[in-house]
């Protein structure tokens, strides 16, 4: 009876609470219609890179505090259970007295469940909830149709506080629920950090680049320090520049860079092979020269010609007012022009050397050169010893040309 008496209670302990993690916070954001889940999910995916981690505030710390005691007591009680169960002496727990900040966030999208719902209503049930879950914050999404458009409702609750606070409450053309995405995690930004970061949108951001900020590539949006006054904005073959930031808490900041283009001199691109199909940025034509008025470094020249490799040549800063470029040769490897020339070589040592037996025969067996077919024989093999001899020094100034090309 004591075993199964035992047995009950582990089961009770176990099934008692959700399980906490110390090393994190959760936010939860919950669908509270059917048509809410798609956008809840975004959300929950969207927010892990914009607000990644929880910043300080006692009373989150409070909080925290409680929810691991409170799990570290629940398995205590298991573990003396057990420990009682085996008779053995239970290991006494350590408590935890602070809470390591900033702590990462693990973001939970809960589905529409309609039995969920009365308890979201009623802020005390709503309470309970957010501590059985241990979660500190809880975004609600309600998304209602009305034929073309959608009404989109999000409130936020931070544990601890009594009242929700009115995110977004818009109605929108259909499929346009994603716009509202920015604005809401501008806003949970400001609150995890304690206002310590904002958003912000640089007009041009595709080509534009700050060195040392954080680039939320799912809104296009940069996470900045909230007290920064001045950032540095790059952008290629143009000055950078400073500009002074007026960020606007728990929003998206939008600046934009009027950058200065940088002028360079004229360049001239000449090709070693004569006249090639290029592209340089939209100028696109075929010529063995190519000349652009003021380019902007870097760049890339895109040449091809029949016979020829198509090669890109990049251009990553001003080189003099002349630059020449080769293409390779199709086919043209190292491996193959030693494998031609050892040929022709070979070649003409056989060439060679029949002529010297041919000679050698003549000499012994028809000195007086009686029979024509020695002095046939004789003629037939040194005319092709000698175009065998030229057919090499042919094959010589190919194979350097080519290795030269190669090595290009």
């Amino acid at each position: 009876m004591k075993a199964r008496a035992l047995g009950v209670i582990i089961l009770l302990l176990l099934l008692g609470g959700v399980a906490f993690s110390a090393e994190e916070a959760r936010i939860l954001i919950i669908s509270c219609s059917t048509e809410a889940e798609a956008l809840s999910e975004r959300l929950a995916t969207v927010l892990a890179d914009v607000a990644p981690s929880l910043h300080y505030t006692a009373r989150r710390e409070e909080l925290l505090l409680h929810d691991i005691r409170e799990t570290q007591t629940r398995t205590a009680l298991i573990e003396q259970a057990r420990s009682y169960q085996q008779k053995k002496v239970a290991v006494p727990t350590t408590e935890i007295h602070t809470v390591e900040f900033p702590l990462p966030i693990n973001y939970r999208s809960i589905k529409y469940d309609p039995t969920l719902l009365p308890v979201l209503e009623d802020p005390s049930a709503l309470a309970w909830f957010l501590e059985q879950e241990k979660a500190v914050m809880v975004l609600l999404v309600t998304t209602t149709s009305f034929g073309q458009t959608t009404r989109v409702e999000i409130r936020l609750i931070e544990r601890g506080e009594t009242a929700a606070f009115l995110l977004v409450d818009e109605l929108l053309l259909s499929g346009q629920e994603d716009e509202l995405i920015p604005r809401v995690s501008g806003e949970l930004l400001g609150r995890v950090t304690n206002d310590e970061e904002v958003l912000l949108r640089v007009i041009g951001s595709k080509e534009i680049t700050i060195p040392s900020l954080r680039y939320i590539e799912a809104l296009d949006l940069f996470v900045i320090p909230q007290d920064i006054e001045f950032m540095t904005v790059q952008r290629a073959g143009y000055e950078a520049a400073t500009l002074p930031i007026h960020s606007e808490l728990r929003s998206v900041t939008t600046i934009t860079p009027d950058l200065v283009k940088i002028e360079y001199p004229p360049v001239t691109l000449l090709s070693n092979v004569g006249a090639v199909t290029y592209a340089v940025g939209e100028e696109v034509g075929e010529s063995s020269m190519i000349t652009l008025g003021s380019p902007s470094y870097p760049f890339i020249l895109a040449a091809e010609k029949e016979g020829f490799l198509p090669t890109i040549v990049p251009i990553t800063h001003q080189e003099g007012s002349i630059i020449r470029f080769d293409l390779r040769r199709k086919g043209s490897d190292l491996l193959t022009e030693q494998k031609k020339l050892y040929n022709r070589a070979l070649a003409t040592i056989i060439s060679f050397g029949s002529y010297v037996v041919a000679n050698a025969l003549v000499k012994t067996y028809d000195r007086e050169y009686q029979n024509p077919l020695w002095s046939l024989t004789l003629l037939t093999t040194r005319l092709s010893s000698i175009i065998s001899s030229v057919a090499l020094m042919a094959e010589l100034s190919s194979y350097a040309s080519g290795v030269g090309m190669i090595e290009k």
